[in-house]
């Protein structure tokens, strides 16, 4: 059944408290990671979200080679 259902069709005229159910009879579990989310929708495999995909700021923690990251707070430290 839910390959045949157009999630749009139902999405778009439905009210917030009917998108509400709807969100929650779907989805299983959102898990929050660092640099992603990842949701994990009924029926289907997990789907890995960047932040900047459904309009959130990237996370700050996260950097590409993140020892600099790491020596910054280790600096930090030492200076207090």
């Amino acid at each position: 059944m839910l390959q045949e259902l157009d999630a749009q069709v139902a999405w778009e005229p439905a009210e917030d408290a009917e998108r509400q159910v709807l969100a929650e009879e779907l989805v299983d579990a959102v898990s929050v990671f660092p640099d992603h989310l990842e949701a994990t929708v009924a029926g289907a495999p997990s789907l890995n979200v960047l932040y900047s995909e459904v309009g959130l700021k990237e996370s700050e923690t996260v950097r590409v080679g993140g020892g600099v990251w790491f020596q910054h707070i280790l600096d930090t430290c030492r200076e207090t």
